[in-house]
């Protein structure tokens, strides 16, 4: 039977941790969006607030010929509001869009936030998809979270998944 040293044993420990080290450190980064959407009592209007990790934000700007992305500059960041806008749709029963108004974005920390809301439609919103930084990150996954009437509604969304019920038909008039 070998005998291992203590010392021996946490070199061994330590040279495996740091081997490690890479593996866990991709592992964590996950490609992720957040959207929030606190919809009104009558659905008829929404607040909406998208959070985009300023990583996968800086990654689309460069994809969209942007040699410097600055998540500092008023451009960039209009860039990007309009990109989520664009890439968040709230439909009516009959699959129209429903318009949604950038109000603003803003860099806080490691991540971007995005400004929307509906105003007063004359039908309520029924569905809503999203397709946030899925052209150049084909493992993304984005989360809505749907608010209304103290009801939270979580959605999640892949690469190629259509339009989905903001909420449930439980929680329907």
């Amino acid at each position: 039977m070998s005998k291992i040293s203590v010392s021996g044993l946490s070199k061994q420990c330590l040279c495996i941790a740091l081997l490690c080290l890479p593996l866990l450190a991709s592992a964590h980064r996950q490609h992720l969006s957040w959207t929030e959407v606190k919809l009104s009592d009558n659905r008829k209007s929404a607040e909406i607030t998208h959070r985009l990790h300023q990583h996968d934000s800086t990654a689309l700007l460069k994809s969209m010929g942007f040699d410097n992305p600055s998540l500092g500059s008023l451009e960039h960041l209009a860039v990007l509001a309009v990109y989520a806008a664009r890439n968040t749709r709230f439909l009516l029963q009959s699959t129209l869009v429903v318009d949604a108004e950038i109000i603003g974005a803003e860099t806080e920390g490691d991540f971007v936030y995005v400004y929307q809301e509906v105003l007063d439609q004359n039908a309520t919103s029924e569905m809503v998809e999203t397709s946030i930084f899925m052209d150049i990150n084909p493992e993304q996954v984005n989360r809505i979270n749907i608010l209304c009437r103290g009801n939270i509604n979580l959605l999640k969304f892949a690469v190629a998944e259509g339009a989905k019920d903001l909420l449930p038909n439980t929680l329907l008039d």
